[in-house]
């Protein structure tokens, strides 16, 4: 499977935007990630104007919790454009996957912010650091 995942696939790419695409293979291997390699470099747009952001990986570690910070399994499947292949997530268990992505950034915050009430870093540095990169 491929996916168009960020903003791209949101709509709201801009100059600046990259290009995030998941590459989803039944294995992984060495001509496999040269493969994918090779199609990111030879494209028509140069790479100084057109940064192509790719993430390979196997079924079994899309669908895994190890890999859950890098797949966002949720998320990729709602904030994505299937371009080839099969979905690979069930409909009806979309929800509850959904707020397993959400309790994981959400527990993402609440340790920063423990640490930073412990530290006593300024607020403005958190509200910078945390709540940007997530929004």
């Amino acid at each position: 499977m491929v996916y168009l995942t960020g903003s791209y696939a949101r709509g709201d790419a801009n100059d600046n935007s990259d290009l995030d695409v998941f590459c989803i293979f039944s294995t992984i291997n060495q001509y496999v990630l040269e493969t994918v390699g090779n199609c990111a470099r030879n494209t028509s747009i140069p790479y100084d104007l057109l940064e192509i952001n790719t993430q390979s990986l196997s079924v079994d570690e899309y669908k895994s919790k190890i890999f859950g910070e890098w797949s966002e399994y949720a998320v990729t499947e709602l904030n994505s454009v299937l371009l080839y292949g099969e979905q690979l997530v069930e409909i009806e268990n979309i929800n509850e996957k959904i707020q397993l992505s959400y309790k994981k950034n959400l527990a993402n915050i609440l340790m920063s912010v423990r640490h930073y009430i412990c530290v006593d870093e300024p607020k403005e540095l958190l509200t910078h650091k945390k709540f940007l990169h997530i929004f």
